[in-house]
């Protein structure tokens, strides 16, 4: 059994997340079979996680083993600790049978330190700014106390190189000022207002042209339903949630138990996760957000079966922030209009390329390939790979065969090749 206590004090010297957090991760994540240190005279110097999750690509599912909280204690650091821990870690995925494993980096500056382990940057998302430019908004309070302006140490921390409030729209200061509550005219049935006088309802809704999206829709929190133990709305948001991530061209799924444990760290951290339900009560959109520095927020999932949808969720955002104007994440997809930035977000490494190159070949049929594969860390990856008619066997061979498309490359040049043209957008993770 490991030195949970120690590990739990080295989880919070390196990342600063709450103990709320650090208690929720280590009773409901991880197991301690997935934990791997390195010690030096009972002193844990090194440490990381192998979160197993299942992952669909190609309309195939796997596990993958997703590297969380890897850190080295800053006295410790530039020794190679965290490469031999990797280089364990591959070893173990290797020997459960793990084809593929996954990470998200904490800092720019990481994703270097991965590729020398053979990880390829292949997820990514697109970032946009909410509201356009062009149609800006005045929210108004909702008589809630604003939450708490710090940024939750989830697993994408924004700094200067990976988030700028200006850059990207976001307005502080005299741009964000509320309206006053004097200036709200009442009617009985409610708010009035002229089209050049936005007010905003509860949830988030101005009355006149968007009043209807009120009545076809309503916004709950579904942190607050967790802790009110309303297990009907968590199971609908959890199959809604599934299947719309089902529908993606990759990304890592949740069961039910971890689909609780992301809400239940949303309700007691400064997330907010929100749910629109059409007249039915049935999921129609999902929105998990964080606040950002200022009166803003990010959305870092949002799922919605309608731009009218999406809509509603970014609005309730908007005004539970009290915000001018926020960011959200989107699918990166050759086919979206949508215009934004893309971002890089995840990596993948391969660990069994016989496996992976089989799933692969499942779905191009019509590919006829020889790969020369080289893998400096796990040398069972090492030969060649015949390709044709969507089956993949490794081989002796090495001379070249008539007709058949003759390709060298390492580990990582296979993932980009295998996943970098897709550029598939990872779901949202725990940590």
């Amino acid at each position: 059994m490991k030195d949970i206590e120690q590990l739990k004090s080295l989880w919070k010297s390196l990342f600063g997340d709450t103990e709320a957090f650090i208690s929720l991760f280590f009773h409901e994540v991880v197991r301690d079979e997935n934990i791997r240190v390195l010690e030096e005279k009972g002193r844990i110097l090194s440490a990381l996680y192998m979160l197993p999750y299942p992952f669909r690509i190609w309309n195939q599912e796997v596990t993958a083993s997703y590297i969380s909280g890897a850190g080295t204690l800053p006295e410790a650091q530039g020794r190679g600790l965290m490469r031999r821990l990797l280089i364990d870690s591959f070893k173990e995925m290797e020997r459960r049978q793990i084809p593929l494993s996954i990470l998200i980096p904490a800092e720019p500056w990481l994703y270097g330190f991965y590729e020398k382990s053979g990880y390829v940057t292949v997820f990514a998302y697109n970032q946009q700014v909410y509201p356009p430019k062009e149609r800006s908004l005045l929210s108004t309070t909702d008589r809630t106390s604003p939450s708490s302006i710090v940024y939750p140490p989830k697993e994408q921390r924004f700094g200067e190189e990976g988030f700028s409030c200006k850059e990207e729209g976001v307005r502080f200061g005299e741009d964000n000022l509320q309206q006053p509550e004097d200036s709200l005219r009442y009617r009985k049935d409610g708010l009035q207002c002229r089209e050049d006088d936005l007010q905003y309802s509860e949830n988030g809704l101005k009355y006149g042209e968007d009043a209807i999206l009120s009545e076809k829709y309503s916004v709950s929190d579904l942190g607050d339903s967790f802790l009110q133990k309303r297990e009907d709305l968590m199971g609908a948001c959890f199959s809604y949630f599934d299947q719309r991530l089902r529908e993606r061209n990759a990304c890592i799924l949740h069961s039910y138990a971890n689909f609780r444990t992301i809400v239940h760290d949303y309700a007691i951290s400064d997330g907010k996760i929100w749910v629109a339900l059409n007249n039915e009560h049935i999921p129609v959109g999902i929105i998990f957000t964080v606040p950002a520095g200022g009166s803003s927020f990010v959305a870092k999932e949002l799922v919605a079966d309608s731009k009218e949808v999406k809509e509603v969720l970014l609005r309730a955002a908007l005004n539970h922030y009290h915000a001018s104007s926020g960011i959200y994440r989107t699918v990166v997809s050759n086919a979206s209009s949508e215009e934004g930035q893309t971002i890089p977000f995840g990596m993948a490494r391969i660990i069994d390329a016989n496996k992976i190159l089989s799933m692969w070949a499942a779905v191009n049929p019509e590919r006829r390939m020889i790969i020369h594969l080289s893998d400096p860390l796990l040398t069972n990856n090492n030969g060649s790979y015949i390709i044709e008619s969507g089956k993949c066997y490794k081989t002796t061979i090495n001379e070249h065969i008539h007709a058949f498309e003759v390709l060298t490359m390492d580990i990582g040049q296979l993932a980009h090749f295998l996943f970098y043209p897709e550029q598939p957008f990872m779901s949202l993770m725990f940590d």
